[in-house]
């Protein structure tokens, strides 16, 4: 087998500093949870502002899974979706559209990891 390796598979073994960012949402897609029990939407940002451009063009992932709505509201809500009882939200709909996100760092199974906490619309 051979490996050719990409500046997003180098990126992804990055740390971004703390702090908001300016990105776009690259992709936005539903697959199976890994427990096959459930549905996640798995969103992917591309940084395309902040910090004076030291991270542009890292990219960052988050999860949101059908089984906990609730998690998704600031990030829908962010987007200028409907947030309220009863609304249904296209989750896949979101592609293209920018976004102020807030990059925290965490340890998961001993490396630090990008963990995108919370959700600010562009004005």
């Amino acid at each position: 087998m051979k490996l050719t390796y990409t500046k997003e598979d180098i990126d992804r073994g990055k740390t971004v500093e703390p702090g908001w960012y300016e990105t776009v949402i690259k992709e936005a897609v539903d697959e199976i949870a890994s427990d096959g029990q459930s549905m996640n939407t798995v969103v992917d940002f591309q940084i395309v502002g902040g910090n004076e451009g030291k991270f542009n063009g890292m990219n960052l992932r988050t999860w949101f899974n059908e089984k906990a709505p609730g998690i998704s509201i600031p990030f829908f809500a962010a987007l200028g979706f409907q947030v309220k009882e009863g609304a249904t939200v296209e989750t896949t709909a979101c592609k293209g559209k920018k976004l102020l996100v807030y990059v925290a760092n965490e340890m998961y199974k001993g490396k630090m990891q990008n963990r995108v906490s919370d959700y600010r619309p562009i004005q």
